[in-house]
C-alpha cells in the first residue's frame, strides 16, 4: 500500500502594512484579518494552480494588503469586494522573496471597521523542502 499526501501553507494570514515599523520583516502588520479562506488548487506532476477568495475585517484603513507566501506568482489582478459590493482591483503586486511575503497595492482605501474579500488566481510548482506545496510519504508499518 502506498500513501501519499499533498501539504499546503499557501495563504495563512493575510495582512496589511501601515506604516508598519517592525523590528521582524516576515510578521504581518494587525491592520487585516483573515476570518474565512476557500481555496481550490489543480495540481499536476511538479505544479499547481489554484484560486483563493479570502473574508477578511479591516482594522486599520489600508491601500495594502500583504500576505505570506512562498513560491507563489499571481496571474492577472487581484479583486477585492466589500460585503457593500463595491470593487476595488490591484494596481500592482510585489514579491519579496526572502520575507516570503507579497503585497498587493489596491485603487483605493478601505475604510475601518469594514469586511471585504480578496479573490486571485496563483500558480506554482511543488517544492521538496517542506515549504509551500509539497508532496510527503510516510511509512504504514513497513511499507512507505
Amino acid at each position: 500500500m502506498r500513501c501519499q499526501f499533498f501539504s499546503c501553507v499557501i495563504f495563512l494570514f493575510i495582512a496589511s502594512r501601515v506604516n508598519c515599523q517592525s523590528s521582524n520583516v516576515y510578521r504581518l502588520s494587525d491592520a487585516v484579518t483573515p476570518s474565512f479562506y476557500d481555496l481550490s488548487i489543480q495540481h499536476e506532476l511538479s505544479t499547481f494552480n489554484g484560486t483563493v477568495t479570502i473574508d477578511f475585517y479591516v482594522n486599520r484603513a489600508t491601500s495594502v494588503i500583504e500576505m505570506h507566501s512562498y513560491g507563489l506568482t499571481i496571474n492577472g489582478k487581484a479583486s477585492v469586494k466589500s460585503f457593500d459590493t463595491t470593487e476595488s482591483e490591484s494596481t500592482y503586486i510585489l514579491f519579496a522573496n526572502e520575507t516570503e511575503k507579497v503585497t498587493i497595492g489596491l485603487d483605493r482605501t478601505l475604510a475601518a471597521k469594514s469586511n471585504h474579500s480578496i479573490t486571485l488566481s496563483f500558480r506554482g510548482r511543488l517544492s521538496d523542502d517542506m515549504k509551500g506545496l509539497y508532496s510527503s510519504s510516510y511509512y504504514n508499518g513497513n511499507v512507505k
